[in-house]
């Protein structure tokens, strides 16, 4: 058995999946709950969402090691 690790969120007594998933109706699965702090979350959101980015238009970032400042 192949194991995945999706996000899912609860609601009403149900934890929907943010994500396709790979199961047949009716099939069952293991779950482990892990909470993620709201600030966690909006980093991974972000960090996805400049990944998104940089690869439509690469972005070039200006850290101590290339002449810049960091920020």
């Amino acid at each position: 058995m192949r194991t995945r690790t999706i996000e899912v969120v609860y609601e009403k007594g149900v934890f929907k999946p943010l994500e396709p998933v790979e199961l047949k109706e009716g099939e069952k699965a293991r779950i482990e709950i892990k909470r993620e702090s709201k600030i966690l979350y909006k980093r991974e959101k972000t960090r996805e969402i400049l990944d998104k980015l940089n690869k439509f238009r690469p972005i070039s970032f200006k850290t101590r090691k290339n002449g810049g400042d960091l920020y």
